[in-house]
């Protein structure tokens, strides 16, 4: 099977730019995607690399995209940007923003309750092993309600 990379698309010619968006555009008109642009190969990822590559807890699987894919979800992102906000809260898998962030923010927070004297107490939660089910419903339900196109 052959696969496209991103060298591909970065060096390709001007067609390219006539011939993305028509495809992309008689995917969403007749909702259906291309068997090849949604195939992708399950990656064993370490969770945590001083564990050991024996044990085969200590791995997660990652389906990546293809560059297809990919693409589509920028221009659909870009296109949708402010009705896709999330809050404040959250750190990860958002634009200009890590969980680096995260432990900043908690850094600061206890330096301030220490600085004055204050009691800190903190706990952590090893979620390594977690997976955030999607409660579809709900999902469809806040993508209805901030106007995103049904056919997406």
């Amino acid at each position: 099977m052959y696969v496209l990379s991103s060298y591909f698309f970065l060096n390709a010619g001007h067609d390219l730019y006539v011939y993305l968006p028509l495809l992309f555009t008689a995917m969403i008109v007749h909702v259906t995607v291309p068997r090849k642009v949604l195939v992708s190969s399950i990656l064993p990822i370490p969770k945590n690399k001083l564990s050991g590559t024996a044990n085969s807890d200590n791995y997660r699987g990652i389906a990546p995209s293809s560059i297809l894919g990919k693409i589509l979800d920028h221009v659909i992102l870009s296109k949708y940007c402010e009705k896709l906000c999330t809050s404040d809260q959250q750190f990860g898998f958002k634009r200009k923003s890590s969980i680096d962030m995260c432990t900043m923010v908690l850094k600061v927070t206890l330096t301030y309750y220490t600085n004055n004297r204050s009691t800190v107490f903190c706990s952590f939660l090893d979620a390594s092993k977690a997976f955030d089910p999607v409660q579809y419903c709900k999902l469809f339900r806040v993508l209805l309600d901030r106007d995103v196109s049904l056919v997406l």
